[in-house]
């Protein structure tokens, strides 16, 4: 309804409007890591992550792709602010918050993939940090077998493979 009502329930500017939000949460994404994470300001990077074929063909016009991308990005541009780089306020949770919500409404797996992929990365940072190198690499190969292991195990034992089913029959039919 908040883009009939600012499109006048025109299909070509509700398209725009998915546009622009996709592009912006793409952009953000693209100056948060280029600003605070990229030491060589001239690397391939930008080429790569700029023009990847996502922003150019799966996200225009209206469709679940477009705000799953935008959930995505921006999610992963929050959850960088806040555990990262550890900028934390009020407005950032509820960002999170209403991204996680928007992942969770359109695609949850998107969005149990997106959290899994956090919480290996927060391994990660808690293990790089300790002192002892062979303690670390020890550490660091348990985290991946335990991560591999761990989705194995989720997809066969709970059933998890039951709700990636729907979205492969669905990528059946639209290919």
């Amino acid at each position: 309804w908040f883009f009939n009502l600012i499109s006048g329930k025109n299909y070509l500017l509700t398209s725009i409007w998915f546009a622009l939000f996709a592009f912006l949460a793409h952009w953000k994404l693209f100056m948060l890591i280029s600003q605070h994470f990229l030491k060589n300001k001239n690397s391939k990077f930008s080429l790569f992550f700029l023009f990847i074929p996502s922003i150019a063909f799966w996200c225009t016009g209206i469709s679940k792709d477009v705000l799953v991308f935008i959930g995505l990005l921006s999610l992963t541009r929050h959850l960088l602010l806040w555990f990262v780089l550890k900028e934390r306020s009020v407005k950032s949770v509820l960002w999170m918050l209403f991204y996680a919500w928007l992942l969770l409404k359109v695609r949850e797996i998107t969005f149990a993939l997106l959290a899994l992929s956090f919480v290996i990365m927060w391994l990660f940072t808690i293990v790089n940090s300790l002192k002892q190198k062979s303690l670390r690499r020890v550490l660091r190969f348990l985290i991946i077998i335990f991560s591999m292991g761990g989705m194995v195990a989720s997809f066969s034992l709970l059933g998890l493979d039951s709700l990636l089913n729907p979205y492969l029959a669905e990528a059946e039919i639209t290919n």
